[in-house]
């Protein structure tokens, strides 16, 4: 039906996003976290009922690391043994 193809196609996002942040990709994982909260996604709340807790709460873990000065994505990054493609957005932050 409509409701597990939208469900799906979450699903698939949210695994998107996984491999984005295992790659150290940062800028397109916020992209993803940034699509998957916004109103028109958020509020398919039977939609969201379908998809698995475990991808709903990685969902919600990578969100957390945009919190307000973006500390806990800063600390991530410094323990990548590997360069990054960092979330511009906390760089325009330091420079202002």
């Amino acid at each position: 039906s409509n409701l597990t193809a939208r469900a799906s196609m979450i699903t698939f996002w949210i695994n998107t996003l996984r491999h984005l942040r295992a790659l150290g990709n940062y800028q397109s994982a916020f992209a993803v976290v940034a699509a998957m909260t916004g109103t028109s996604v958020n509020r398919l709340k039977k939609t969201w009922d379908q998809v698995e807790d475990s991808s709903r709460a990685y969902l919600l873990e990578v969100k957390d690391l945009m919190d307000k000065n973006f500390v806990k994505m800063r600390h991530e990054v410094q323990q990548k043994s590997f360069n990054v493609i960092p979330y511009l957005g906390a760089f325009q932050r330091d420079l202002v």
